[in-house]
């Protein structure tokens, strides 16, 4: 089951990643099953529109209406926000973060899925 959910969780992952959303606030409390068993991703109160700095094409993100990239889009964000335990080590060395900080709370999740608690953490 947990190679089922965790596909599922990276499919949604990288949709937002493609659509240029870094979710910053992946855990379990944060994924939803529906009536049908399908896992929905939500809460995205922290979510941020970011680009690669090397992208300069114009594009839409379906999540939160449109917004052409212009020089004024961010390519990083500083904000620490997040839950703790899932919170990449960027976010809390204040260095700037894009979207690999959702890769990073995602293999936390794998982790808590396996194991069965969240890595500890120091």
């Amino acid at each position: 089951m947990c190679i089922v959910d965790t596909s599922v969780v990276g499919a949604a992952t990288a949709g937002s990643d493609r659509h240029n959303i870094v979710h910053r606030d992946l855990k379990p409390e944060n994924l939803l099953i529906d009536h049908e068993g399908h896992i929905k991703l939500t809460d995205f109160g922290f979510a941020k529109y970011v680009v690669d700095k090397y992208e300069s094409r114009s594009c839409v993100c379906v999540a939160f209406g449109d917004y052409p990239l212009t020089s004024r889009t961010c390519t990083r964000t500083w904000t620490m926000c997040g839950t703790p335990e899932y919170i990449a080590p960027e976010i809390v060395l204040s260095k700037g973060h894009g979207k690999g900080v959702d890769w990073w709370s995602m293999g936390v999740l794998i982790y808590e899925m396996l194991i069965g608690y969240v890595a500890p953490t120091s």
